[in-house]
């Protein structure tokens, strides 16, 4: 269990370094296996934010399950996840994020 909490916060890690910079994310940020994007919108950020609703429609579309609150999302994978898997949501992460 502590390699796997330790292989998801390498790779949060990992793609936090990749996509800091992208013109939609206002601020990124991992806390152990948790990692949590804030998207830049028209609107303040707020729990009630509209965007949440896009989000969680794109990502269960997919097949991923997040924490959308507002405009800020959050992955929190099960300790049993595979590298392969979490490659697969931040590839349909940087899609969301390029729409």
């Amino acid at each position: 269990t502590l390699d796997q909490i330790q292989m998801i916060e390498k790779e949060h890690l990992s793609f936090l370094n990749e996509i800091k910079d992208h013109k939609a994310c206002k601020d990124i940020r991992v806390k152990g296996t948790i990692l949590a994007i804030e998207l830049k919108t028209e609107g303040e950020t707020h729990y009630l934010n509209t965007i949440s609703e896009k989000i969680n429609s794109y990502f269960l579309n997919k097949g991923i399950l997040l924490r959308p609150l507002g405009n800020v999302f959050y992955v929190l994978p099960p300790y049993c996840i595979t590298k392969d898997e979490l490659q697969y949501i931040y590839k349909n992460i940087k899609e969301f994020l390029n729409l």
